[in-house]
């Protein structure tokens, strides 16, 4: 048991025990994707179908694995930050920046995408940022209370895939910029990144959330082997991404959306509250009901989260 009055001694051992805890769990998401990945080739193998109910047990069972685990990291990273040996940026609150440049933080993204491109096609789409501040001055940066590495995540994602799709059109013509526009309101920030990479079928909008789909196509052993393998992130994973991504928009009371013109181009919308008290955590709740809802493979309505709105 944890000492009432705790010595140095003792809370450098907690701290010791945190840091070890966010090692141990730093590639869970990485070895949940391979093990989605691995069932769903050993289905093909066995040339059986992925039926909807273990479809969504599986989404079910992950969104609320990875939200938990979003949520412990954050607890973990705001002590080591605020009481660790983690050393926060001055204008920060632990992890939170109390004053976050949301345009900085997408430029961040766009360059760290931009160089895996690089490496992998020898090029990279240019990028157009404008920004429209309705909230304070037209011409203050859009700043606000968020997670820079929450942000940065999402972004990244997006553009990951949107170079990969710009880049491959290209070897049809000229290749197309990519399009950023960022909005505040006094209720929200929206994030809308915008390409002409020909877009997506309508019907196959709804699948782009799903942790067994991935934008790169039908996923073989080859390509699932490459990205285990690989030392960096490749543009094309094993499809968590978008469905990961817009976890983290949701874990503020945010959201993430898609729409697309076939033949034309793919709009992405990140969705975040500017208020910061109006964006409280949502997590799952854990029930009785939870077992029975994997073992009945039922689609549910997922209501049993904190923090929805009524």
């Amino acid at each position: 048991a944890f000492p009432d009055n705790p010595s140095d001694e003792d809370l450098e051992s907690f701290d010791e025990a945190l840091l070890n805890i966010r090692l141990r769990h730093a590639d869970t998401e990485q070895k949940m994707a391979e093990a989605v990945m691995d069932m769903k080739l050993e289905l093909i193998d066995q040339k059986l179908e992925v039926d909807n109910g273990l479809e969504t047990a599986v989404h079910y069972f992950l969104d609320r694995l990875y939200i938990t685990k979003i949520s412990v990291r954050m607890l973990i990273n705001q002590h080591l930050y605020v009481h660790g040996a983690n050393l926060a940026n001055p204008s920060h609150v632990g992890q939170i920046d109390s004053h976050c440049d949301v345009m900085a933080v997408v430029m961040e993204a766009y360059s760290r995408a931009a160089r895996l491109c690089d490496q992998q096609y020898g090029t990279h789409p240019e990028i157009k940022l404008v920004s429209s501040n309705r909230a304070e001055a037209s011409d203050d940066p859009i700043l606000f209370s968020y997670v820079p590495s929450h942000l940065h995540h999402m972004c990244f994602e997006i553009f990951k895939n949107s170079m990969r799709a710009t880049v491959e059109k290209s070897k049809e013509g000229e290749m197309s910029n990519l399009e950023v526009m960022v909005s505040k309101t006094d209720a929200d920030i929206t994030i809308k990144l915008s390409d002409l990479a020909g877009g997506i079928p309508r019907s196959q909008i709804s699948n782009l959330f799903k942790y067994m789909y991935t934008t790169a196509g039908r996923v073989g052993k080859a390509h699932a082997d490459v990205v285990k393998s690989s030392s960096t992130p490749p543009l094309s994973g094993l499809g968590h991404g978008l469905p990961l991504s817009r976890l983290y928009a949701r874990y503020f009371q945010g959201d993430l959306d898609i729409s697309s013109m076939h033949g034309v181009g793919t709009d992405c919308f990140i969705y975040l509250r500017s208020m910061q008290d109006k964006a409280p955590e949502q997590i799952p709740v854990f029930s009785k009901n939870t077992s029975k809802k994997y073992r009945e493979k039922t689609v549910v309505l997922q209501g049993d989260w904190t923090g929805q709105e009524r």
